[in-house]
Order: structure tokens, then C-alpha cells, then sequence
């Protein structure tokens, strides 16, 4: 009956007429009744009944006239024995006690009773009990009063009390259920182990024949302890039961019937049968040898008062379908069920489908051989410009993608140890999901809507594709933790909805019976999202307008949709007034292919906009900037605008005006290349000429104290010191150590390459520098990648420190003299030669050289000339080192250039906004500031308000090209800390740890 009021069927048993409504088409059909045609039976729903009527409606349907099957709905089956093999008849009757219906009263009280543990001191929390239409409410107290007659529930006074629902049945027939989410979610998990599933498969090794076991009712053939009874306690229109057998819908079901399973299996397990929930497998090599295994499994049954359903049991078999593989005595296959939704992809008619198809196979590319090589044919369609011409190639591709993707090794067997991920997406034609672990597809699955479903709610057609996920694969998901992704985000709440829809309150009773979470991510990342979306029709108008539909509903920014019929009403009328006043309307040539409708020009199904003052930008503005329209791209906004306007150039315009939003400058993040090309350090001429210093800091403190490392590099030689020192050392300090290890040993450099640490940024520091006559240079404010040459030697530093160190971590300032010279006596990759030879050249006496003799003393000139060789090549080696280093970074940067009095904006990225709210929603760009100097090539200098007390040279890609045509949104409030100075993001090996890489609080 539900199909026959879904489909708004009106039965006339007078004119003997079925009339309905097709396409929004009425049609009529004059019914002859055969009493000749038998009547079939048939274990459907009433939708499916329908559907079939309709079927058959279209094949013999003459003249307006159908011919009506007698359709009856059937009870449960019942086997005719004369199907059975000779010895199956045998046991049949032998063990007629195993297939008997279950006796009325509590199952025998086993070894193993299901137990409901929850957290301490918690109880669910209260669901109101769900409507219930007529047809239900009589099903409810027939069921009710069966349960009280059998003795599985009795009348309760249970603080707990869940609300009763139901769920359609395979027949067609209605199965009552409890909304155990609640109680799921304060019950503490069995962690009771489940078999590895290729485990299992491994013991079927030669084996030649299978039996699959199907138990009656499983879940209530086992009681619930005694104690943990009053928690199953459910209330109805009829009173407050508890149950006191296993019931549908507890989290903890599997592992308590599986523990059962294996403590009546378990001396067999392994060696002739397979157990998984309830799912029994027995296989043998010979039919003499399946026989005795046969009989002892349904013995062991009868002894523990198992009943298994005769009818669903498979006996005999030389291959069958076991947990979604098909076993037998060639070996174990994928069920070819899995890949159908891929197999039976149809054949791309236009761009929008193939780039569908593509986009699920790109996404298992990795696990693809010559993937780019395949696809190439049909990558060539999607090209911009390209004529769509299906040829042999594409579909020789097409068909090998297919082939690829359906065989190993992308489908891979199942690993219970490992986690699953469901992956579902719905459209409007369709419903798709991949089950995944570790990225890894193990089955495709997809089907398309039913009329009736196509007009569920988006989140029902989204709950319904997880719905059919799980139950397509519950033997994998079944008394396991997984994770469910979906596009939809409502649906991530579900667990937590107060209230439900009556079609999802029927679900419920499934979904809680699984353990998972729901996460959302975004449909262009979904791999599932193809599948929901496979062409289903020949009518390609069709198709694109639903695929369009889907995309303006996914953006969110449909214009008729979206735009309130106030303003949309507005519009109208200043465009019906615009065309007389715009001028280009007035010219036949421009108006031809155009319609003219209800007083509005037409192109296709597009209004055309007149260029009237601002009413062009008006329309933009309100499609882009209003929160329905949620400030989105360039794209974007063009597609929303054109499924209800048209105007020449207006691709251009919509270019135009997202360009200079204010909000989308201010608060998007930089997808575009950096800016800013390398910039690498000219190379000095002479050794210590240039000199980079920095700070490694938070080490454990050491015995002498010390708590930081100040390490110099000389950037020709790459010699470096290293000197121990504590992290709070001042400016003055650090002066006596660079003369104590730097000037004392080679003199004064010219040039000081340092980040802006708050001690070389210190006036005493500058002062020092100024009186000296040396150069001092720092990196721009947070862009300290100036001074890589450091980086690189304090990772060397800290690699080593690791491998010497004791286990008390208080030594290692002893280290640093002979690691200094292990750094200094080791080929350095950008010079080809060790700094020690560089510096004084000559090896250095090791403890491995030292009593080497014959080696020539050089005289003084050789000395010097092989030297100064040597420095020559090591300049050589830098400059080509430098060369690749900014070929290969260019590659990800893009030039970018200000002038003096540009307006920019400044990245936030480093620097904290003492404002209210969470970081994440603070507006990337502040400013404009105006550009007052160029510094170098990669730097400028702005004018910054005197509230941000930081330095004000940038480097370029920290900021971005203000433009605006005037409106623009107030910048947030800017709260000064108490420290007015700011500590540079430090260049160091331990900044992934946070540490010394503060930003600053402005």
C-alpha cells in the first residue's frame, strides 16, 4: 500500500480503471482481470510490487489496456525436501529439530549471557517517543503482545526507556525496533576480538565442498543477563517493556553473539568450519568427509539449542557467497556484486560525464599502472576547445580503466585490524558509496533513486546513502569502529539530533547497531561523489541540467533560489524600465536570438540585464556579497549568475568585482604561487669576509648551565664555531662571544648575516657593528629564509648532539668542540671541499692519520697556490649551487613588484590580532598600508600605524596588491600586549616543536 499511495494510484473497481499522474501527465488504464494467470508469489515490498506492475504495464499494455499478474505477497518460504540431495534429506531429518520453529520461552541459560556495561553514574538521556501512523500502531500491539506471549520482553519499571520505531521488513512486513542510541552512547565497548577476514580465507586452502548455515533469529536465541535487563527497557503506546533476549540495535550484539558462536565451534573452528557473527561456513575436501563435519556442526546446534532456518541455508555447494567473496574449489574471487557499479559504468555522451568517470579513477591513480598513459584519450576531451569525438582509442581506454579498476590490485581484501572508511555522496538520480581502508578501495557501490526517493529531503537522500552502505557491507562493519564521510554536514550531527523524521527514526534502529563517526568533507574531495552522479539516461538535456542543478545547489548560490523574491522583484522591475532607457535594445541586431516574454528580453533561459547605471553591479553585488551568497570565487559567482542572468561581458564584469571586494581580500587565503623570486646572498671573495650568526636555544641545561648554542658560519669556507651560552644572554654578551670566537681568530668581517632576534636588533648590538665599520644584515620581518646556510648547520649540529649525547642530556656542551671539528674536517656539499682545507690548507691530524710520515712538506708558494686554487673552485661550486637552488625555487614562485605609494595588504599568518574569537576566523589581510621604499629586490618598506610596534620591512610574500573601488570594510581592532617588542620566527631544527618561534601579540 505504501507504494500505491507514493505513486498516488486510484483504483476504480467499478469502471475497473488504474489511474495515476506520469511526468505530471494523468494516465488511464482499463483493467481485464485473467482469473487463468496463477498467481505469484513474491517476498518484495509494495514499491518494488508496484515497479514491476509497471514493467509489465509497458511490455503489454495495448491500446491503453493492462493486463494485471496476480500478485500475492508471500509468507515464509517452505523448502520442497525433493530439491535437497540424497544426503542432505538425510540429515534433514535427522536433525529436524535444528530447523524447527523456536519454542515460545527464554533460550537455554548459556555459558555466554549479553551484558550491558555503562560509564558509572550515567544514564541515557530522554527521547520522546515517535508518532505512530495507523498501520504501525496495530503492528506494535501485535508484536508487543507475541513478545509477552513468547516471554522475550515483559512489563518494565526501568529508569531507562528508550523510544520503539519500525523498519519494512525484506517482505514487505514491519520489524518494531528501539532508538538504542542513547544507551549506545554511554555503553562501555567489548572489545571482544572478530576474525581477521583474510584469515579466515587462508584455512579454505583445498577445500572442495561448502555448506553456509543461516541461524533463526540469531540475536534472540541469546538471553540478557538477569542484572543488565532493566537497561533494555523500550516504551510504547502500551506501556514500558524491557527485553530479556538479545535485541536489535545494541552496540555490543556482535561481540556477544560472536563469543557464543565460538564457544560452541571452537574445537572445529579452523579446521572445517568458519564462524563470523552469524555467518557459518563448513568446507571440506571430499563429500564423504563434508558429510560427518555437516553432522557434527548441526549436532553441536541441537545440543545447544541453536535453530537455524532451512530455507536460507545452502547445503552441498562447490561454490557459494561467503562474507562478499565467492569461495570454492578453485580458489577464493572477488564477488563480481563488488565492482558492478564500475563495471557497468555506461559510455560517456559529452565532457560533463567523462570528466564524472575520471574523476572517481584519478582518485585511485596511485594504485594504478601507466594511469596517465590509459587515460590520455580521454583526458584529451576535457581539454578547453576540444570537439567532442568519441573514437576507437577512447573507448579501448575506457574499457582498460574499467578493467584496472576492478581488479587487483586496486580492490583489496579486507583487513579487520585495520580501519574502514565509507565514503557516501547522493544526488538527485542517484545514491553511490567506496568502502575504503587506508585510502584503498575494497568495493564500489552505487544504485539510482526511486521515484518516491527522489523527492526525500537532501539529508534523507544523504542518510539513506550511508543507510545502504552499511547495509550492503555489514559483514565488514559489523562490531568494528569506522568512519563514515559524507559532503552532506547536517549529517555529521545526526547522533545528536534531538528530534527525527519519521523515515529517519526508521533508520535509526540500523545505524545503531554499527559503531562509527561522521565526518564531513567537502563533495570536490569525494570520491563518492562520481558514483552517486553516473549518467542514467539518454536524454543528454537532460542530464546536464540535473548535473547543473546539483552544482548551483552545492555552491549554495542558485540565484532564484537564494535571492528573496523582495529583491528579486526589484530587479525585475528595473530591468523591465532599463530597457527603455539602454539604448542597445533598440537595435534589431542585437536583440536577434533573443525572445521577448512577459515584458523581459530572453536569452535561452536567461534574463538579459540593460546596462543602466549600476543595476549590473547591483545584481553581482548581491549574489556575491549578501551572506546567501557567502563571498565566493570568481567562478563561482559566474555560474550562479548565469542560471538567471545574461549581459555581454559578463564574465569580465563578475571578474572585475570579485577582484576588488574588500571582505575577499581581506579574509581569503593566497591560493596563487608565492611572490617574490630568490634572492640568493652575493658571495664573498675572501674567507670571513661575511659571517652569519644565530641562536639555538631551550636545550636541557648542562652541568656549566648552559641552556643555548650561538653558532657562526663563514659563508665562503662554511667553517663554523659553535659556542655554549644560556638562552637569556643580552646584547652585550653576545658582542664579547663574536669577538672571543670570531674577531680573535680572523679578524673583523665585513659583512653580519643574522634573523631579527631581539639581541641584533638591540641598539647596543648596532652601536657595536657601527663602531667596528661592519655591515650588519637582516632578514625581512617574518622571512628569515635569507640565511639558509645557518639552518642547514644547526640541523647538522643537532643530528650529531643526538648521537653523542648521554642519557642525562647534561653533556653536551662538552661535544661541541670536537663536533665543531667534525663539521669543519667533512666535504661540505655546496663548496666540494672541507672548510678546514679552505681556511688553512692543509688536512688536519686525526687520531686515524696521526704517525702517517712521508708526506711532502709544500714550500710556502705551493701552499698559497693551492689555496687560493682551492677557494676559486669553492666559488665556482657556490655559484652553481646558488644557480640550482633558485632554478628550483623560482619554479614555485611568481615575480611580484609594488611601487612607492601602492596600498598592500600584510599576512596575517605571523602575527596574533589581540582581538576576540577563535584564530581561524580572523581575517587573513590587514591594511591597506601604503608601500613608502623599496628594499632590495624582494622587500619593502611600509608605513605602519604606530600601534604595530614591528619592523615594517616585508618581504613580498607577505603581502598582496590592495585594489578597491572605495567600499571596503573597517579593519579589526588592534589591542596593544604589554611587550611592545617582537620576537622573529627562528630559522631552527627544533621550531617543529614551537619553541623560539613565537609571533608576536600586537
Amino acid at each position: 500500500m505504501d507504494g500505491l499511495r507514493a505513486n498516488e494510484v486510484i483504483l476504480d473497481f467499478l469502471d475497473n480503471t488504474v489511474s495515476f499522474t506520469k511526468n505530471g501527465e494523468p494516465i488511464q488504464w482499463q483493467v481485464f482481470v485473467d482469473t487463468t494467470i496463477p498467481v505469484v508469489q513474491i517476498t518484495k515490498s509494495a514499491d518494488v510490487c508496484f515497479a514491476l506492475a509497471c514493467q509489465f504495464g509497458q511490455h503489454y499494455r495495448v491500446a491503453n489496456t493492462l493486463f494485471v499478474v496476480q500478485l500475492e505477497e508471500a509468507g515464509t518460504p517452505t523448502p520442497d525436501i525433493e530439491d535437497f540431495s540424497p544426503q542432505m534429506k538425510v540429515l534433514a531429518d535427522e536433525f529436524k529439530e535444528v530447523f524447527e520453529s523456536i519454542p515460545d520461552g527464554l533460550p537455554p541459560d548459556r555459558a555466554v549471557g549479553h551484558t550491558i556495561p555503562v560509564e558509572p553514574g550515567k544514564l541515557p538521556s530522554f527521547r520522546p517517543l515517535y508518532r505512530l501512523n495507523p498501520a504501525e500502531y496495530e503492528e506494535a500491539k501485535q508484536q508487543i503482545e507475541e513478545y509477552l506471549r513468547k516471554g522475550w520482553i515483559e512489563p518494565s519499571a526501568s529508569p531507562y526507556g528508550a523510544p520503539n520505531l519500525f523498519v519494512n521488513k525484506t517482505g514487505g512486513s514491519l520489524r518494531m525496533c528501539v532508538d538504542y542510541r542513547a544507551l549506545n552512547k554511554i555503553m562501555i565497548k567489548n572489545r571482544y576480538p572478530l576474525p581477521r577476514i583474510e584469515d579466515l580465507f587462508d584455512r579454505l586452502q583445498g577445500a572442495q565442498w561448502f555448506s553456509a548455515l543461516d541461524l533463526a533469529q540469531g540475536y534472540h536465541q541469546l538471553r540478557i543477563t538477569k542484572e543488565d535487563v532493566p537497561k533494555t527497557a523500550f516504551r510504547s503506546p502500551f506501556g514500558h517493556f524491557q527485553w530479556r533476549v538479545l535485541s536489535f540495535g545494541l552496540t555490543n550484539a556482535p561481540a556477544s553473539f560472536h563469543r557464543a558462536m565460538n564457544d560452541v565451534f571452537r574445537e572445529a573452528i579452523g579446521h572445517f568450519v568458519l564462524v563470523y557473527l552469524d555467518d557459518i561456513l563448513v568446507y571440506s575436501k571430499t563429500e564423504e568427509e563434508h558429510t560427518q563435519h555437516l553432522k557434527w556442526v548441526l549436532g553441536k546446534l541441537r545440543e545447544h539449542k541453536f535453530y537455524a532456518r532451512l530455507w536460507k541455508c545452502h547445503f552441498y555447494k562447490r561454490e557459494l557467497e561467503y562474507l562478499g567473496h565467492l569461495v570454492g574449489n578453485d580458489g577464493l574471487k572477488v564477488d563480481p556484486k563488488k565492482v558492478v557499479a564500475v563495471q557497468n559504468w555506461p559510455v560517456p555522451q559529452d565532457v560533463g560525464q567523462i570528466r564524472s568517470f575520471l574523476g572517481l579513477a584519478n582518485y585511485f591513480r596511485r594504485f594504478l599502472e601507466n594511469y596517465s598513459t590509459v587515460v590520455a584519450p580521454l583526458t584529451a576531451l576535457t581539454r578547453k576547445g576540444s570537439a567532442w569525438e568519441w573514437t576507437r582509442q577512447c573507448q579501448e581506454a575506457f574499457d582498460k580503466v574499467k578493467t584496472k579498476l576492478t581488479n587487483a590490485p586496486v580492490l583489496v581484501l579486507p583487513n579487520p585490524s585495520k580501519p574502514y572508511e565509507v565514503v557516501t555522496d547522493a544526488s538527485t538520480v542517484g545514491i553511490g558509496a567506496v568502502l575504503l581502508q587506508e585510502g584503498r578501495p575494497v568495493a564500489f557501490e552505487s544504485r539510482k533513486l526511486s521515484p518516491a526517493e527522489q523527492r526525500y529531503t537532501t539529508s534523507e537522500q544523504e542518510l539513506l546513502a550511508v543507510v545502504h552502505a552499511l547495509r550492503t557491507w555489514r559483514c565488514y562493519l559489523e562490531g568494528v569502529e569506522f568512519v563514515v564521510t559524507t559532503d552532506h554536514c547536517p549529517n555529521t550531527y545526526f547522533s545528536t539530533q534531538a528530534t527525527l523524521t519519521r523515515r529517519q527514526a526508521r533508520w535509526a534502529e540500523l545505524l545503531s547497531g554499527f559503531t562509527f563517526d561522521i565526518r564531513y568533507r567537502a563533495g570536490s574531495t569525494n570520491m563518492a561523489d562520481p558514483l552517486s552522479r553516473q549518467p542514467i539516461g539518454a536524454a543528454t538535456r537532460l542530464e546536464e541540467t540535473e548535473d547543473k542543478a546539483v552544482v548551483g545547489a552545492c555552491f549554495g548560490i542558485l540565484a532564484v533560489a537564494r535571492v528573496s523574491e523582495v529583491t528579486f522583484s526589484g530587479f525585475l522591475k528595473r530591468i523591465r524600465t532599463g530597457y527603455h532607457v539602454d539604448s542597445w535594445f533598440q537595435n534589431p541586431q542585437n536583440t536577434k536570438g533573443l525572445k521577448y516574454e512577459h515584458e523581459l528580453w530572453w536569452r535561452e533561459k536567461e534574463i538579459v540585464v540593460p546596462h543602466v547605471g549600476n543595476m549590473r553591479n547591483d545584481i553581482i553585488e548581491e549574489v556575491h556579497s549578501t551572506k546567501y551568497g557567502g563571498h565566493l570565487g570568481i567562478k563561482k559567482t559566474r555560474w550562479a549568475l548565469s542560471d538567471v542572468y545574461w549581459w555581454p561581458g559578463l564574465g569580465t564584469e563578475v571578474q572585475q568585482f570579485v577582484s576588488r571586494c574588500d571582505a575577499c581580500a581581506r579574509n581569503k587565503s593566497d591560493t596563487k604561487k608565492p611572490g617574490g623570486l630568490l634572492q640568493p646572498l652575493e658571495i664573498p671573495d675572501e674567507p670571513w669576509e661575511s659571517v652569519s650568526l644565530d641562536f639555538i636555544t631551550d636545550l636541557p641545561k648542562t652541568l656549566d648551565g648552559h641552556t643555548a648554542i650561538l653558532v657562526f658560519v663563514d659563508r665562503l669556507t662554511k667553517m663554523v664555531h659553535f659556542v655554549a651560552t644560556t638562552t637569556d644572554v643580552s646584547a652585550e654578551d653576545t658582542a664579547k662571544l663574536f669577538v672571543a670566537n670570531v674577531f680573535r681568530l680572523h679578524g673583523l668581517p665585513h659583512v653580519l648575516v643574522s634573523d631579527r632576534d631581539p639581541r641584533f636588533t638591540s641598539r647596543f648590538w648596532h652601536k657595536v657593528t657601527q663602531t667596528l665599520g661592519t655591515k650588519l644584515k637582516m632578514s625581512s620581518a617574518f622571512h628569515p629564509q635569507m640565511d639558509g646556510q645557518t639552518e642547514r648547520t644547526n640541523r647538522t649540529l643537532e643530528q650529531m648532539l643526538r648521537s653523542f649525547i648521554g642519557p642525562t642530556q647534561d653533556n653536551w656542551d662538552d661535544l661541541l668542540p670536537v663536533v665543531e671539528f667534525a663539521v669543519n674536517n667533512s666535504v661540505h656539499e655546496g663548496t666540494h671541499e672541507k672548510p678546514f682545507i679552505l681556511n688553512c690548507g692543509r688536512h688536519p691530524t686525526t687520531p686515524s692519520t696521526h704517525g702517517i710520515g712521508g708526506l711532502r712538506v709544500p714550500t710556502a708558494k705551493d701552499f698559497m697556490g693551492k689555496q687560493q686554487e682551492a677557494l676559486k673552485s669553492a666559488r665556482r661550486w657556490l655559484q652553481l649551487s646558488q644557480q640550482r637552488q633558485k632554478s628550483y625555487a623560482d619554479m614555485k614562485r611568481r615575480e611580484v613588484s609594488f611601487e612607492v605609494g601602492d596600498k598592500v595588504l600584510l599576512s596575517t599568518k605571523n602575527i596574533r590580532l589581540k582581538i576576540p574569537g577563535a584564530r581561524k576566523l580572523f581575517p587573513r589581510w590587514i591594511g591597506p598600508f601604503e608601500v613608502i621604499q623599496r628594499v632590495g629586490v624582494v622587500a619593502y618598506k611600509l608605513k605602519l600605524p604606530k600601534t604595530l610596534q614591528i619592523h615594517n620591512v616585508f618581504h613580498v610574500s607577505l603581502l598582496n596588491k590592495y585594489i578597491s573601488e572605495g567600499k571596503y570594510l573597517p579593519p579589526p581592532t588592534i589591542v596593544l600586549g604589554e611587550e611592545l617588542f617582537y620576537e622573529v620566527e627562528r630559522v631552527l631544527m627544533h621550531r617543529d616543536r614551537q619553541r623560539g618561534c613565537k609571533t608576536r601579540n600586537i
